[in-house]
């Protein structure tokens, strides 16, 4: 189904079309081996699944190799490519997404974007993926544009459909997929939302970023306010969708076929949801289960077939994605300065695997193997935790500055490094 991938990944990240057609005829000759995905972190869920979990382990008791401050805050995680190198989108006026050197922390780009800068995904080679108001754009590991497609809206964060496409869904439900080289469409736009109409005459499209405020609430002037989760076996995608005139929104399945003419088409839509949602889907290991948390606490889950609700469990925690490991474990995200806790998926409800109620949550977690990684504690006490996944019993504590932060990602870099973002502007690599 998706066999343009292997063809379309040596192209990527050159510079120039004449570089493209020389360098994919050389690497077609000589099989050059790529860097593999499985030591990258590519988006802020990690992949496609969005449960921020990857099999790699984290350094054990790693310590401070450097931090960088960038004045501004930074409102997502960083997503890491194979090679090491990490890109970070701040919520500047200015340099506003940055590609920094993942040994020694020196700065290798700083882009200056339009408003609204989408948090970046990145690909096995380097490439970048980002967006602003009315626009999506790749770049490759030197800052250097690649390509740049005009959308309508603000871009969620894309999603690689390891075909050689990238998805790319705006903020009032405009859906695009893009060639990975080119930036060109590969099948025609597919809006969520009704389009303006050229039949009733000209046809004024307004301000892309009218609505995004809505996002960070999930609210209905943001129809679509977080990237989707997406299975590359089955091809399935899963998104919330807040449709015009609707009192709640609805979760939402599209089958993508790939291949040469990719076509997109609904699956199904679930029933109206009991609260809004901010944060995005994240699929279970087995591409079976699809976990909502939305934003009045509850978590929920959805069989992916049918778009049946399996449960909800209200009040469980925060409103951010919740960690989702391969053995059904679930990790709620439960809000600031609030205990740890982990629920186990029975199939039919939830069942309490551990809390640890002496350890304060600071923002976002990350699973490597079977340690979760939590920034802890309070004002003058934070410190960043591995603990066993399925006991939650406490493995290391490493110690950090007073003045951290709230964590806004915890992501894991190919050789277990643990790489910290956190709201007041600063990422931290510790090794």
């Amino acid at each position: 189904m998706f066999d343009r991938y292997a063809a379309d990944r040596g192209r990527r990240g050159v510079r120039s079309a004449a570089a493209v057609v020389l360098l994919t005829a050389l690497a077609a000759c000589s099989g050059s081996p790529q860097p593999p995905e499985g030591a990258a972190w590519l988006s802020a869920g990690a992949g496609g699944h969005n449960s921020s979990a990857v099999a790699r382990e984290a350094i054990v008791s790693p310590e401070t190799a450097w931090s960088r401050t960038f004045g501004e805050p930074t409102p997502s995680p960083a997503v890491i490519a194979s090679t090491g190198q990490i890109f970070v989108a701040v919520d500047a006026p200015y340099c506003n997404l940055y590609g920094l050197d993942m040994e020694s922390g020196r700065k290798r780009f700083c882009s200056n974007l339009g408003p609204a800068v989408t948090p970046p995904t990145t690909d096995s080679v380097a490439n970048v993926y980002t967006g602003f108001a009315g626009e999506s754009r790749s770049m490759n590991e030197h800052g250097q544009i690649r390509w740049s497609a005009r959308v309508y809206g603000t871009p969620r964060p894309a999603v690689d459909l390891k075909d050689g496409n990238v998805l790319v869904v705006t903020h009032i439900g405009q859906v695009n997929v893009l060639d990975t080289t080119s930036g060109q469409h590969s099948m025609p736009i597919l809006d969520l939302l009704p389009s303006p109409s050229y039949s009733d005459g000209p046809v004024e499209f307004g301000d892309p970023t009218a609505g995004v405020q809505d996002c960070a609430d999930g609210g209905a002037a943001c129809p679509v306010a977080a990237a989707p989760a997406f299975d590359a076996t089955s091809g399935t995608l899963y998104l919330v969708l807040w449709r015009a005139g609707a009192i709640a929104p609805q979760l939402v399945s599209l089958q993508y076929t790939g291949g040469a003419n990719p076509t997109l088409t609904e699956r199904w839509s679930s029933d109206l949801l009991p609260a809004a949602v901010s944060s995005s889907p994240v699929l279970s290991a087995d591409a079976g289960t699809v976990y909502l948390a939305d934003t009045d606490g509850n978590l929920l889950a959805f069989d992916t077939e049918s778009g049946a609700r399996r449960w909800a469990i209200p009040s469980v925690g925060g409103t951010d994605s919740p960690v989702v490991t391969a053995d059904h474990l679930i990790i709620p995200s439960t809000g600031d300065n609030t205990h740890l806790r982990a629920l186990r998926d029975t199939g039919e409800s939830l069942e309490s695997a551990w809390d640890r109620y002496d350890l304060s949550q600071r923002g976002a977690m990350a699973v490597a193997d079977s340690t979760l990684l939590q920034v802890v504690g309070g004002a003058g006490s934070q410190a960043l935790v591995g603990l066993d996944v399925a006991t939650g019993d406490t493995l290391w504590t490493v110690g950090l500055p007073d003045d951290a932060g709230y964590a806004t990602g915890v992501a894991v870099g190919p050789d277990g490094e643990v790489v910290v973002t956190s709201a007041l502007g600063e990422v931290r690599v510790l090794r």
